[in-house]
């Protein structure tokens, strides 16, 4: 099995230098085949995380591993691994365009790309929640069970994947399609969309693609 810490620390300097993170943003966790969480630890800047300053806890949000304080967010983090079995990881990102996106209430609905079929799917917003709280996994859960990617209202998005790789592709693609959607406003073309055949077309593509 690959390291889980060292795939944590790559996948925090993967997203900080793409700019889908900033400061000491964002959280990263991952959960192991005996169902342990690993996350990124609290006040740290992602992009120059190193494995020893990564947590392990439980389903519970004991810590059993590590000695810095877990992930602010760890609330989320949980919840959303208890309504989705088959989440290996999760990534917290504060991507500018998307959150703006998000901030201004106007969701990644519209399928300009290709990519919002085949990767991201329709993309929704949960309401504002203040970070830290339980009120965060309440504003997701109506989201979680159908959605891999969901903006979060002035606070970024969550990208769900069954694996590391899978979240962190899901977090770049979502950024990709935002500022995507925001040229094609600029461009007065924001109802230009893929036609609803060619739609039918990518959805059966990507149904053969999970297939094999």
């Amino acid at each position: 099995m690959p390291d889980i810490k060292a795939a944590i620390c790559k996948a925090g300097r993967r997203l900080y230098a793409r700019g889908l993170i900033s400061a000491a943003e964002g959280n990263i966790s991952v959960r192991n085949r005996h169902g342990d969480i690993w996350t990124t630890p609290v006040g740290v800047c992602k992009g120059f995380i190193t494995s020893g300053m990564l947590v392990k806890v439980n389903m519970n949000g004991d810590v059993i591993s590590g000695h810095n304080k877990p992930s602010s967010e760890l609330k989320m983090h949980l919840h959303t691994y208890k309504l989705r079995k088959d989440a290996g990881a999760l990534v917290h990102i504060h991507p500018v365009t998307a959150t703006a996106y998000a901030s201004a209430g106007i969701a990644l609905d519209k399928p300009y790309l290709t990519e919002n079929i085949l990767a991201l799917g329709v993309v929704p917003i949960a309401p504002y929640a203040a970070p830290s709280t339980d009120e965060v996994p309440e504003s997701l859960t109506p989201f979680i069970k159908d959605h891999n990617v969901i903006l979060m209202a002035h606070h970024g998005a969550l990208c769900i994947g069954k694996t590391l790789d899978e979240a962190v592709l899901l977090a770049e693609s979502l950024e990709a399609a935002a500022k995507t959607a925001l040229v094609m406003r600029f461009l007065g073309a924001e109802n230009i969309t893929i036609p609803e055949e060619k739609i039918e077309q990518l959805k059966n593509l990507k149904k053969n693609m999970k297939k094999g």
